[in-house]
C-alpha cells in the first residue's frame, strides 16, 4: 500500500522535491490528499506535510516557501542538524526545519539565480553558497535527511515498502588536450621537446605524454567500470584549445572513434559556447559528423560554465538529455547537497524538465590547483566523499582529465591518486 501524503495544497515546488526523495532516493510509492478526513481513516504508513498535527502520524511542519511560485531572496531562520545549521527552521513538527524546503531550495540551485558576485570567469563561486557558508557542503544532506526520513517512517509503519538501492560509482574524463605532441605543428612541437629534455623527462621522445587511453582502458576494465569521455572541440577562444578533427591525419577524430567503442561519449561544449546557441549547436554538429551522426545526448560545460537557466535550456534546444555540469571547481563536495541524479527543475517557468543533472563530487584540478593538496591529502579527501556516497547508497561520480593522469610533469604521481580513488570507490562495504 503506498505512503499516503496529506497536504492541503498541491504546487510542483512539492511534487517535484517529493518525487526526488520519496521516489529517486527511498523508492517509495506515495499519493497526495488534501482530505483530512480520509488521511485520519487510511490505516496504511502516511505522513502529515502541512501547517497543523492532525493525529499521532509523523507531521512535518510545511515552510510556506514550497507553495511559493517566484524567486526572492531569502531570509533564512535556521535550525540545528546533525552539528550543523540548516534553513528553513519550523517551531512544530517532527524535524526542527522543513526538509521539504530546504531540499527542494538546494537541489533546484535557488540561489543561484539570485545576484551574486561572481568569479573571474563568470561562474556562481561556492563560498557564496548555503551549503558551504554552513559547512555542510561536504555531506549529500538530501539524501541523508531522505533516510532519516524512511527511518521515522518505519518506526511507525514497520511494513512500509521501499526499495534499497545500490551504492555505484561513475568516473567521467574530460578531453580538453587529447595529446600533448601529436596534434602540434613542427615548431610548437619542436619547443615543447626541448624544454621537456632541458627538464630531463626523455621519456617525451617515445611517448606522448597525454596519450593516457590504453591506460584509462585497461584500469577502467580492470575495475569493471563505464567511464564517460566528453570531447572539447572548440578552439576559438584561448581557453578552448582542442585540436581541428580534420587536421593532422585526423588523429583527434580517430581517437574519439576509437573510444566511442568502448566507452560513452559526450559532448564538452566550449569556454564561448556558454553565451553562444549557435557556437554550441556547430560543436555538437561537428562531434555528431565523427560519428557517423551517431545522436549526442550527454554534456559536460569546458570550465564548468553553468548560468541559471541559459545554459540548461540551451542544452535541452540541442536534445540534450544528460548532463555532468554540476559541482564547483574551487571545492569538492555536493553543489546541490545530492549524490542522486534528478531532472532539472526550472525556476523561471515553475516546471520540471527532461534535463537529467549527474551531480560530480571530485575533480582532479580541485583537489590540486584550488585546495592545494599533495597526493596523500587529495587521496584522504575523495575517500572521504566516497564514504558520505557509501553511507545513502548513492552514485559518486569524479571528474578527471587525460593529461592530468599522464605522470607528467607538475602531475607526476598522480596516476596513485586515481588508482587508489577507483580501488577504493569499487571495495565492498
Amino acid at each position: 500500500m503506498p505512503l499516503l501524503v496529506y497536504t492541503p495544497t498541491l504546487s510542483p515546488r512539492k511534487i517535484y522535491i517529493f518525487n526526488h526523495i520519496l521516489v529517486s532516493i527511498l523508492g517509495i510509492e506515495y499519493n497526495f490528499t488534501h482530505n483530512q478526513q480520509v488521511f485520519l481513516d487510511f490505516k496504511g504508513a502516511k505522513l502529515n506535510y502541512s501547517g497543523l498535527p492532525c493525529g499521532d502520524e509523523l507531521y512535518i511542519e510545511q515552510h510556506p516557501f514550497i507553495d511559493e511560485n517566484t524567486i526572492n531572496q531569502q531570509h533564512f531562520n535556521f535550525a540545528i542538524k546533525d552539528d550543523f545549521q540548516v534553513p528553513f527552521a519550523v517551531k512544530t513538527g517532527f524535524f526542527s526545519f522543513d526538509m521539504f524546503s530546504a531540499a527542494f531550495y538546494l537541489l533546484s540551485r535557488y540561489e543561484e539565480y539570485l545576484p551574486s558576485t561572481k568569479d573571474t570567469h563568470g561562474r556562481y563561486q561556492a563560498e557564496n553558497s548555503v551549503a558551504f557558508t554552513h559547512n555542510f557542503l561536504q555531506k549529500p544532506v538530501i539524501d541523508i535527511w531522505a533516510y532519516n526520513l524512511l527511518a521515522q517512517l518505519k518506526l511507525r509503519f514497520p511494513d512500509l515498502k521501499s526499495v534499497k538501492r545500490k551504492f555505484t560509482f561513475t568516473p567521467t574524463i574530460d578531453i580538453d588536450n587529447p595529446y600533448y605532441l601529436k596534434t602540434e605543428t613542427t615548431k610548437n612541437k619542436s619547443i615543447k621537446i626541448i624544454k621537456a629534455l632541458l627538464k630531463g623527462n626523455f621519456s617525451i621522445l617515445k611517448h606522448d605524454p597525454f596519450d593516457t587511453y590504453k591506460y584509462l582502458k585497461n584500469l577502467h576494465q580492470h575495475y569493471k567500470l563505464e567511464p564517460i569521455f566528453f570531447f572539447l572541440v572548440g578552439n576559438k577562444h584561448i581557453y578552448d584549445s582542442a585540436p581541428n578533427l580534420y587536421d593532422y591525419q585526423s588523429l583527434y577524430k580517430k581517437l574519439i572513434q576509437s573510444i566511442a567503442t568502448y566507452a560513452n561519449l559526450g559532448i564538452h561544449p566550449s569556454y564561448q559556447s556558454n553565451q553562444n546557441v549557435a557556437i554550441l549547436t556547430a560543436e555538437i554538429g561537428v562531434l555528431k559528423s565523427a560519428l557517423s551522426d551517431k545522436k549526442i545526448e550527454i554534456s559536460r560545460q569546458h570550465f564548468l560554465k553553468l548560468d541559471f537557466p541559459e545554459t540548461y535550456n540551451n542544452l535541452i534546444l540541442q536534445n540534450i538529455k544528460h548532463d555532468y555540469t554540476m559541482g564547483y571547481a574551487t571545492h569538492t563536495g555536493f553543489r546541490a547537497s545530492t549524490c542522486t541524479p534528478f531532472y532539472w527543475y526550472n525556476l523561471h517557468t515553475e516546471s520540471v524538465t527532461n534535463l537529467y543533472i549527474h551531480p560530480f563530487a571530485v575533480m582532479d584540478q580541485t583537489l590540486k590547483k584550488y585546495l592545494g593538496l599533495n597526493k596523500t591529502e587529495a587521496i584522504a579527501n575523495t575517500q572521504k566523499l566516497i564514504d558520505e556516497v557509501k553511507k545513502v547508497n548513492g552514485n559518486f561520480i569524479t571528474l578527471w582529465h587525460n593529461e592530468t593522469l599522464s605522470n607528467f610533469g607538475t602531475w607526476k604521481g598522480w596516476q596513485k591518486v586515481y588508482q587508489q580513488t577507483l580501488a577504493y570507490a569499487t571495495k565492498q562495504i
